[in-house]
């Protein structure tokens, strides 16, 4: 269910744009909380109050389910942040979807286990992605595309005057990022 929700988001975000150009904010509600309602039948990764990290959080949960992924989660954030939720989401959806795009390749006796840390404390957001992986199946998410995502997340973190850090060691692959 979330492949097809993954493919057709591009035509719910055009339907809601339209409505809102239309000014139809009841329809646009009405949209919005059909899309509520599917992505609630899965179950919650995290709830924070948070509803923009909670959603693609829960959303990306439910993609990796798909693909037989475990996504465990440490979030420890405030529900309101400022950090926009377009630049935030924006990294957070193209950190797990790399990240599942090389675990999903992954031959069957490695542990298909992504981790995923956030933390809120005294102005600064610390977000970490940790998942395992080989050098053949980073090559082979390479030549499907993957990391053209890295690009958007340097500049939201760039935005911020952040520090992006990669690091490998033992076939653990961990992104580290400070937003301030």
């Amino acid at each position: 269910k979330f492949k097809i929700f993954r493919h057709d988001m591009r035509h719910h975000l055009s339907i809601l744009a339209d409505l809102i150009k239309r000014e139809d904010y009841t329809e646009t509600l009405e949209y919005l909380e059909n899309i509520g309602d599917y992505l609630s039948m899965h179950q919650e990764k995290i709830s924070t109050g948070n509803t923009a990290m909670d959603s693609i959080v829960n959303y990306m949960a439910g993609v990796a389910e798909q693909e037989n992924i475990q996504l465990n989660c440490e979030v420890e954030i405030p529900e309101k942040l400022q950090i926009a939720a377009f630049d935030l989401n924006g990294i957070i959806s193209n950190l797990l979807d790399n990240a599942i795009k090389v675990v999903q390749l992954l031959p069957a006796e490695y542990e298909k286990t992504i981790h995923l840390t956030m933390r809120y404390t005294r102005g600064l957001l610390f977000l970490a992605v940790e998942n395992p992986y080989t050098a053949a199946a980073q090559r082979a998410a390479k030549e499907q595309g993957h990391g053209l995502g890295l690009k958007s997340v340097q500049m939201a973190v760039e935005k911020y005057d952040g520090t992006l850090k990669f690091t490998d060691c033992q076939n653990r692959f961990r992104v580290e990022i400070i937003l301030y």
